[in-house]
């Protein structure tokens, strides 16, 4: 099965807002955003702030968080350039893959 089928992504944004980050950002194949404006998964999973649960500096950064098999943790990557950050996900794609 392919990485993608197994990426989803959530954003803090509107859905608007993600339809054209999607679009700018090319991804091929594109990947599932879902919004979470009211930050309820966001903040479950500590994505804006450090596990003992502090506040970051900058909440409205952008996270990310990579799963393994059993719903553990196991990449976080906080405060992201949104520039890079289709790199980063096609990077994390490519290190699951190769697991």
């Amino acid at each position: 099965e392919m990485v993608i089928n197994q990426v989803i992504c959530i954003s803090a944004d509107s859905a608007s807002e993600i339809q054209s980050w999607l679009k700018r950002s090319k991804l091929s194949p594109a990947i599932r955003i879902f919004a979470d404006p009211q930050l309820m998964w966001i903040n479950e999973y500590t994505a804006i702030s450090d596990d003992d649960g502090t506040k970051k500096e900058n909440p409205w950064s952008m996270a990310m968080l990579v799963f393994d098999t059993n719903g553990e943790v196991c990449q976080r990557n906080q405060n992201i350039n949104p520039s890079h950050a289709t790199q980063l996900v096609l990077n994390a794609m490519n290190n699951l893959s190769s697991l």
